[in-house]
Parts: structure tokens; sequence; C-alpha cells
């Protein structure tokens, strides 16, 4: 098989079906707010690196 077409079924399959599209491109275009998790873990992994940097 041609270099080309594995490139090609490898971009089809990782985004297979429409829906999958469209969960993807919403997660990296529209702008949402950091649940709680997120905001605790960006917390904990600021203050880490300000510990390690001294």
């Amino acid at each position: 098989m041609e270099k080309s077409t594995l490139i090609i079924e490898k971009h089809n399959t990782v985004l297979a079906s429409k829906r999958d599209q469209e969960v993807f491109f919403d997660a990296i275009t529209k702008e949402i707010e950091p649940n709680t998790s997120l905001q605790l873990a960006a917390s904990k992994y600021s203050k880490l690196i300000k510990k390690l940097n001294g």
C-alpha cells in the first residue's frame, strides 16, 4: 500500500464518524471554563513548579 493511502486511512480512522469530528473540533475551538478538578490540578502544578524552582 502506498504511504499516502496509509495516511488517509489513519486520518479517517481517528475521526471516523461525524459525531467524533464534532466532539473533537468543539473541544479545540470552544472557550469553555475549566472545571473544579482542572483548576485544582493547575493550582497544584503551579505550586509544585514554584517549589522546585526555589
